[in-house]
């Protein structure tokens, strides 16, 4: 089964409208069957998972630096509701600091991306979003 032959939702965590906005575009110019769910917190993210839970994200893609949270600190939060253990989660930031991506990656995220500056990059990196989507 391909994941055009799906509904396919991911979940953006993300305070940043414009890069909400952004990814959207980019995601829908790679692949129209994906449906970017943005929400501006981590509190707002565990309601939206809860909210939804017949009907998970294949993709939960989470920014750094969030109001409430830090984007380790809501893998730890993450990892505490088994439930969501199979959803996978990469973090984005406009840091690309080692020491973030090395503690993102050790709590469990697939990979931390630091945020394209040109929309041809996030073109790009839309692309290898998609890889890390559960099929």
């Amino acid at each position: 089964m391909y994941l055009a032959d799906v509904k396919t939702i991911f979940l953006l965590a993300d305070d940043d409208a414009d890069d909400q906005q952004l990814l959207t575009e980019a995601l829908q110019r790679t692949n129209p069957q994906i449906t970017l769910r943005a929400v501006s917190s981590v509190r707002e993210a565990l309601v939206y998972l809860k909210n939804n839970a017949k009907e998970l994200p294949q993709l939960l893609i989470v920014d750094y630096n969030m109001p409430d949270h830090t984007g380790a600190e809501f893998l730890d939060i993450l990892r505490r509701h088994p439930e969501y253990d199979t959803i996978p989660v990469v973090i984005w930031s406009t840091s690309d600091s080692e020491m973030f991506k090395s503690a993102c990656e050790q709590k469990g995220a697939l990979q931390y991306f630091k945020k394209p500056e040109q929309f041809s990059e996030l073109l790009v990196l839309s692309q290898a979003l998609l890889a890390y989507a559960r099929k």
